[in-house]
């Protein structure tokens, strides 16, 4: 999640956790409630849109991240 956070940051600005814990490193209680596997929520992004972003910059913001993932994908430890 880091990783990506930093590699979009200069286009969209993404999250790490839930919104109302920002400052905290634990795992959203949302993600632990539905059982999720601590690697997977650990790695898990917050995105969020406000009233008045459009549909298109929706989708600019969505391809940009998944060019992004696709990038760091290359560096993923095995």
């Amino acid at each position: 999640a880091s990783s990506l956070q930093k590699a979009v940051e200069d286009k969209v600005i993404i999250g790490k956790g839930s919104a109302c814990t920002r400052r905290s490193s634990k795992i959203s209680h949302v993600l632990e409630a539905i059982d999720m596997p601590v690697p997977l929520a650990e790695s898990t992004v917050r995105i969020s849109f406000g009233a008045f972003n459009t549909e298109e910059e929706a989708e600019i913001a969505c391809s940009y991240i998944a060019e992004k993932v696709q990038y760091l994908r290359k560096f993923k430890r095995k």
